[in-house]
């Protein structure tokens, strides 16, 4: 998607295509953000819920964290 509205038109688009098609807002693709989202609060539930009881369900809190973060 290029137009000049955009405040990104210029920039050069990415090689990699993704099922959702980025539009023109602050967030370029809605539905993956909000996953995005729902691995780092279900990640931190984890490490908050398990902090003190398990240090591997500790270590997988962070890593979901760490997956929704990228």
């Amino acid at each position: 998607m290029q137009n000049g509205s955009c405040p990104w038109s210029t920039w050069e688009s990415p090689s990699l295509v993704f099922c959702e098609e980025a539009i023109c807002a602050w967030i370029k693709t809605p539905a993956n953000t909000w996953s995005n989202l729902s691995f780092c609060l279900v990640g931190l539930s984890i490490y908050w819920l398990e902090a003190n009881k398990s240090r591997e369900l500790r270590g997988y809190g962070i890593s979901a964290v760490l997956i929704g973060s990228l």
